[in-house]
């Protein structure tokens, strides 16, 4: 006879709405889009670089809307896997949850390069001291474990934490990008 009690897989519910709202744009938004700016003047010019980010910002959009609806109709925690289980089966969301995971372990790992890159060079330009006797590469290597342990941190905290740090990540890149595209 089996004593234990259900279990629950019910969803978090905790991050409020809001909060959920600036972690998906930042998602959206990204890292890369920061080193793509700088490339993509060089390459289109302001006008072309203007129609490029305009053509990826109503992409990004369709891409939310989509998430939102396909999120209404099959509600569940485990996105893409529950997508792709339904739609292909097993087998496709079983490969669909990992490719998931993979990708977003890349993009951290990405997004903290990119945030190091600019850090450490910040940090070269302005403060005198310990970053000028540590090479650039290696500067920039231990900016990014530092990112990436306190982005893993976050995440051990909580679904809560982790939204705060994402609103705020999100609002960083909100302001730095137009100032960025400005300048």
């Amino acid at each position: 006879m089996n004593n234990q009690a259900p279990v629950s897989s019910e969803v978090s519910r905790e991050i409020p709405f809001p909060v959920l709202v600036m972690m998906s744009l930042g998602m959206m938004i990204g890292a890369g889009v920061f080193l793509a700016v700088g490339y993509g003047f060089q390459k289109a010019g302001p006008g072309g670089l203007l129609v490029a980010l305009a053509a990826n910002g109503l992409l990004a959009v369709c891409t939310a809307m989509s998430f939102a609806e396909m999120n209404s109709a099959m509600p569940g925690s485990s996105g893409f896997y529950d997508f792709g289980r339904t739609a292909f089966g097993r087998g496709t969301g079983f490969v669909i949850g990992w490719g998931e995971l993979l990708a977003a372990c890349v993009a951290g790992a990405l997004n903290a390069r990119v945030v190091a890159f600019f850090v450490a060079r910040a940090a070269r330009t302005v403060w005198d001291g310990p970053c000028d006797t540590v090479s650039l590469p290696v500067l920039e290597r231990v900016i990014a474990f530092c990112l990436a342990f306190g982005s893993v941190w976050i995440n051990y905290r909580g679904a809560v934490e982790t939204g705060r740090a994402g609103t705020r990540f999100a609002l960083a890149q909100m302001i730095l990008l137009p100032l960025l595209v400005v300048l």
